[in-house]
């Protein structure tokens, strides 16, 4: 009992000064009783409160050990799989939620974590058949969940991307019938379903109610994204066949056949939809965590067409970018001249932030 507290009392002091790794340590020396066990999981809550996710991660592996059958081994599986999802360890994580979901099927939180992988194996896998089993499952599961709403509308997402519109349409009509709370999705989906088949009018009048009802609503700004999108590109034929195809083909993961699409923008659409172009690239590599891309398109975008109605997102992108490359004169003044030369935009007021935040910042830095 008395080694117990000691090393209980020590590894919070190690974990206090910033040395998670020696505290677990303390804490793995320990006899193999149940107390002694159940340490290493308050350790591991501890380790993860103070983002020390990888001391978390073992010692709740540790603890899985030592106590197979603690009524909080299905908490160790689940926050193990839940800081490799956070660290970007996708492939650990889906093996996690595999464990757990095999060895604990008939638990309700079962659904959920079915969700969750199915959700790592669309979204960072790519593998489309492994995502739809997983979803397919949790829909069958007797245990309803929030979860399953969703369920249904990556299922939909998955047809998308197998370019089988008319099965992503019937998902989404059962996910409007049979989950209410999410017809607002369902409904958004099937503008984003008309507008890659260049319905703009389809498009344009789901997303005009949709705005209309619930402005609020978490998708409200996509759906206003779109409308705008489409409101541009009305009038482009046959540029907008291009564009429209070069953003699906992205969406798919096909990447090499999308850029064959941009370079065809590149050289013959007209200047609105290579501008609208260069953007939608943008945002897509900044998303798939490829920042230095995502940089060399907002520039050229600013260098295309300084006055472009896009110039100031690109200004805030390119900015946010440089900072984080720790280039914050480069960044100061690339906020100075986007604001001269936009005095009336709506987003002056982030842009006024940002450069007070920079000059404080430089002149601490040369004070």
């Amino acid at each position: 009992g008395s080694n117990r507290q000691i090393a209980q009392l020590a590894s919070a002091c190690a974990l206090e000064r910033g040395d998670a790794a020696a505290g677990l340590r303390l804490l793995a020396e320990l006899d193999d009783t149940p107390e002694s066990a159940d340490l290493l999981f308050q350790y591991a809550s501890r380790c993860e409160a103070r983002d020390q996710q990888e001391t978390a991660a073992r010692a709740y592996a540790l603890f899985a050990v030592r106590r197979p059958d603690s009524p909080y081994l299905y908490q160790a599986l689940l926050r193990r799989a839940e800081i490799a999802t956070r660290g970007e360890d996708h492939a650990r994580a889906a093996e996690l939620y595999g464990q757990l979901i095999r060895r604990y099927p008939d638990r309700p939180e079962a659904q959920q974590a079915l969700f969750h992988l199915g959700r790592l194996q669309l979204e960072e896998l790519n593998d489309l058949e492994s995502a739809r089993a997983s979803f397919e499952a949790a829909l069958k599961s007797p245990h309803r969940h929030q979860a399953a709403g969703r369920a249904l509308e990556l299922l939909a997402e998955i047809a998308l991307r197998e370019e089988d519109l008319p099965a992503a349409e019937k998902l989404l009509d059962q996910l409007q019938r049979r989950y209410p709370p999410s017809a607002y999705p369902a409904r958004f989906r099937r503008a984003e379903l008309h507008y890659f088949q260049t319905n703009f009018n389809g498009a344009q009048l789901i997303l005009e109610e949709l705005l209309a009802e619930d402005p609020a609503h978490p998708l409200a700004n996509d759906a206003l994204d779109l409308l705008l999108l489409c409101d541009q590109l009305q009038d482009q034929d046959p540029a907008l066949e291009h564009f429209t195809r070069a953003q699906l083909l992205e969406r798919q993961r096909r990447t090499e056949e999308a850029a064959r699409e941009w370079d065809w923008l590149a050289t013959n659409a007209p200047p609105t939809v290579r501008e609208l172009s260069l953007l939608s690239r943008a945002r897509t590599r900044l998303e798939r965590g490829t920042p230095d891309a995502a940089l060399a398109l907002y520039e050229e975008l600013v260098s295309l067409n300084p006055d472009s109605p896009h110039a100031m997102e690109a200004h805030l992108q390119i900015g946010r970018l440089r900072e984080e490359r720790e280039e914050f004169e480069t960044a100061l003044k690339l906020y100075e001249t986007a604001l001269l030369s936009a005095p009336d935009d709506a987003r002056i007021p982030e842009l006024r932030l940002r450069i007070q935040r920079l000059r404080h910042r430089l002149t601490n830095e040369g004070g």
